[in-house]
C-alpha cells in the first residue's frame, strides 16, 4: 500500500505549476543546446575548405573569439535553466529557498500552446517507490535520481565528443591535409573539445564524491539541512553542466525510459 508522502509527492510534481516549470526549464536548456553547437558545425565546415590562405587563418581566430561569446551566453541560460528546476525540487521538497546560494526566485510565465504529448512526457518526473513511506527518504530517492542520470548522461556525452574528435580527424587525414592546416583548422574545435572534456570530468568527480558522502549520510538519521546541502551541491552541478546535444540527450532518455518500465524505481 502506498505511504501518504509518496501520494502527496506524486500528485503535487504532476500538477500544472510543477509542471510548467519543467516546461521552462526544458526550454531554456534547449536554447543553451541550440547555440553551443554552433562552434562544433562552424569547425566542420572550416574542414571542407579547399585550400588555406592568411584569410582562413583569420577567420580561425575570429571564431574561436565568437565561440567564447557563445559559451558565456549558453552558461547564463543553462544557470536559468538550473534556478527554475531548483524552484520546481525545493517546492516539491518543501526545503528552504538559498538565496545565498541561488538568488531571488526566478520570476515565472506560465507557457501556453503546448501539446499534451509533451507535458505527458514530463509527468512523473521523478520515480518515486511505493514503498517508500518516510519524506526525507523520497527527497533523498529523488535526489539520487537526479545524480545518477547527469552522471550517465556525461559519461556518454564524454565518449560522444571523443569519438567525433576522432571522426573529424580522420577526415582531415584522409583529405591530405598538411599538419599546418590540420592546426589551423582543430584550433577552434581542439579549444572547445578540450573545455568540454575537462568540464565533465571536473563534474563527474563532483558526482562521485557527492554520491560517496549520500552513502555515507544513509549510515545514520539525516535531516532536512542534510538535504537541503546536498540539494545546493546539486544546484552547483547543474550550473556548471555541459551541454548535451538533443540527439544523445534523446539516445539517452529513450535507453533509460526502457530501462524504467521494467524497473519501477532506481534504488540507490
Amino acid at each position: 500500500m502506498c505511504g501518504k508522502n509518496y501520494i502527496l509527492f506524486s500528485e503535487h510534481q504532476n500538477n500544472e505549476d510543477m509542471i510548467n516549470l519543467l516546461l521552462l526549464q526544458r526550454k531554456k536548456y534547449s536554447f543553451a543546446k541550440k547555440i553551443s553547437t554552433i562552434p562544433f558545425l562552424l569547425s566542420v565546415i572550416l574542414i571542407f575548405i579547399k585550400s588555406y590562405s592568411y584569410y582562413t587563418t583569420i577567420f580561425s581566430i575570429v571564431f574561436s573569439i565568437i565561440s567564447f561569446i557563445i559559451i558565456r551566453i549558453s552558461k547564463n541560460k543553462v544557470k536559468n535553466a538550473a534556478t527554475i528546476q531548483e524552484l520546481f525540487d525545493t517546492s516539491l521538497y518543501k526545503l528552504p529557498w538559498n538565496n545565498i546560494l541561488v538568488g531571488e526566485k526566478p520570476q515565472v510565465d506560465y507557457l501556453e500552446n503546448y501539446k499534451e504529448s509533451k507535458k505527458k512526457t514530463l509527468k512523473n518526473w521523478y520515480k518515486i517507490p511505493e514503498e517508500y513511506k518516510n519524506k526525507n527518504e523520497i527527497i533523498l530517492n529523488c535526489q539520487c535520481q537526479n545524480l545518477k542520470w547527469d552522471k550517465n548522461l556525461n559519461l556518454l556525452l564524454f565518449i560522444s565528443i571523443i569519438l567525433f574528435f576522432i571522426v573529424i580527424w580522420i577526415i582531415s587525414i584522409w583529405r591530405n591535409y598538411s599538419l599546418v592546416s590540420i592546426l589551423i583548422v582543430f584550433f577552434p574545435a581542439l579549444t572547445q573539445v578540450i573545455s568540454h572534456i575537462f568540464n565533465i570530468l571536473d563534474i563527474y568527480t563532483s558526482e562521485n564524491t557527492l554520491i560517496k558522502r549520500i552513502n555515507k549520510l544513509k549510515e545514520k538519521e539525516y535531516s532536512k539541512t542534510d538535504l537541503r546541502q546536498i540539494q545546493d551541491y546539486l544546484f552547483i552541478i547543474r550550473c556548471n553542466t555541459t551541454m548535451t546535444p538533443d540527439l544523445i540527450y534523446k539516445i539517452y532518455y529513450f535507453l533509460f525510459m526502457l530501462i524504467m518500465q521494467k524497473i519501477i524505481c532506481i534504488k540507490y
